[in-house]
């Protein structure tokens, strides 16, 4: 750890030569290396830094402060020379890790939240971001990461988020919220120039359904649909019911390839699923993956088209947006 710090010192040193500036003020840089370690010890925030090796059985953890300890319930003593991977488990975002991956890989920051587990198996949901450190030559050595528990903060959102923005008979987004998470996710991905895609989805002779056999097991249908659907994405895609029997999905982190996954999944489940009056279910599914200069009602637009090419197509089948 203190060779990280020095290596940081020196580098801001070397990009500020301030030797022929009066009344100097002091700054990081001038600062005993044990000072600034004691800082991030009594930090309130978690932090860990590793050394720059990506590929397994690295990273290795070279620092964790006490808050880290605390928040992954593994000494500090325990955690030198393990890997991140540990804190990962069957929730974990693969999806996002592979981005994560991609920025590390360009010498990018990160930022990002996923699912991570804590030394007696409990999950809890952490944002963080990373930063790699370079030596004054520019090459990496190391990568800092600041992490903050967000478990409280989730679960209270996802309370008040039922109350207001869950769609009551299917349980997935209303529509309206759906369109503020479109929009968010929007500006995230233009900050961090992150892939992501939606999906529209139909339910395949719905209104033939509906006029057979009535409403209510239309609605049925639909709450099934709904139930399918959460199942089988990841927990940070957003089911939306975007109107009637049509639903968009959000996916973040989602190139092209993940999305059209995604559909495969949704499909599969479906396979296995029969409504006692209705019988088979199965949906129409299209993908579009946002390009640059994309605005929200263009790749809606473009996921809707893909859309009726699959039922145009035959149904029960999914189509990509066109590159």
């Amino acid at each position: 750890m203190k060779a990280l710090i020095m290596s940081r010192a020196s580098l801001v040193k070397s990009n500020s030569d301030t030797s022929e500036l009066p009344d100097q003020k002091t700054t990081s840089s001038d600062l005993d290396p044990e000072v600034l370690q004691a800082a991030l010890d009594q930090a309130y925030n978690a932090v860990i830094v590793t050394d720059a090796t990506l590929d397994q059985p690295g990273p290795r953890i070279v620092y964790a402060n006490p808050a880290f300890a605390r928040q992954t319930g593994y000494p500090v003593e325990e955690l030198i020379g393990q890997t991140p991977r540990i804190f990962q488990g069957p929730k974990t975002d693969r999806v996002m890790l592979k981005e994560l991956r991609r920025r590390l890989d360009q010498g990018l920051t990160f930022e990002g939240s996923t699912v991570n587990y804590r030394k007696d198996g409990q999950r809890y949901h952490v944002e963080w971001n990373i930063l790699p450190v370079r030596n004054p030559s520019g090459k990496i050595r190391y990568y800092l990461s600041v992490q903050h528990d967000v478990s409280d903060f989730i679960q209270a959102q996802s309370k008040l988020l039922l109350r207001a923005n869950m769609d009551t008979l299917t349980g997935l987004i209303t529509r309206n919220h759906g369109a503020e998470l479109l929009e968010r996710q929007l500006k995230l991905a233009r900050r961090h120039n992150q892939p992501w895609s939606v999906g529209m989805v139909d339910i395949d002779h719905f209104k033939a359904c509906n006029d057979r056999y009535g409403h209510a097991v239309g609605d049925e249908v639909l709450k099934a649909l709904g139930k399918k659907m959460r199942a089988a994405l990841r927990d940070t895609d957003k089911p939306i019911r975007w109107g009637g029997e049509e639903f968009l999905l959000l996916l973040p982190y989602n190139d092209q390839e993940s999305a059209l996954n995604v559909a495969k999944r949704m499909h599969a489940s479906l396979k296995r699923f029969k409504h006692p009056k209705a019988g088979n279910i199965t949906i129409s599914v299209g993908v579009a993956t946002h390009r640059p200069g994309d605005e929200i009602k263009t790749l809606v637009e473009r996921a809707d088209k893909a859309l009726y090419r699959a039922k145009h197509n035959g149904r029960n089948r999914t189509e990509a947006d066109a590159a």
